[in-house]
């Protein structure tokens, strides 16, 4: 107790926000994915961590480097049974945020669009953003 005000308690309520609003972050990625025609793996599935299944004929680790050098954004291949089947993206701490959700769904798209995978334009980061404010 600092003051007569249980830090503690702040602390836990702070922890509840960052909760719910990493939460409402990860909604939108996945209603993102979805909407760009993209499946996770449900067994692989973290509040902090979402695995997404690369389609079929594009590369996944390509698609790694394409993130990483035109976009900076870096995520992680599949593991195991995973192995160039998928991406692992997370979202924790200061990284958990929709700005880069945002930032994420439209470096996929573009490295999608490098190995010929056809989306709608713009439609993960649109519906996102509809999933965050339907939300809020």
């Amino acid at each position: 107790v600092v003051g007569g005000v249980d830090v503690g308690e702040g602390i836990g309520e702070g922890r509840r926000a960052a909760g719910a609003l990493a939460a409402l972050d990860e909604a939108g990625l996945h209603a993102g994915l979805a909407a760009m025609g993209l499946s996770v793996v449900a067994d692989a599935r973290l509040p902090s961590l979402t695995a997404i299944l690369s389609p079929d004929g594009v590369d996944e680790a390509r698609a790694c480097r394409l993130l990483l050098d035109r976009h900076g954004v870096e995520v992680s291949g599949g593991l195991g049974p995973l192995a160039g089947k998928a991406w692992r993206v997370g979202l924790m701490g200061h990284n958990s945020a929709m700005a880069n959700v945002l930032t994420f769904l439209g470096a996929l798209e573009d490295a999608l669009a490098d190995q010929g995978y056809e989306t709608q334009a713009g439609a993960g980061g649109a519906t996102a953003q509809r999933s965050r404010l339907g939300a809020d």
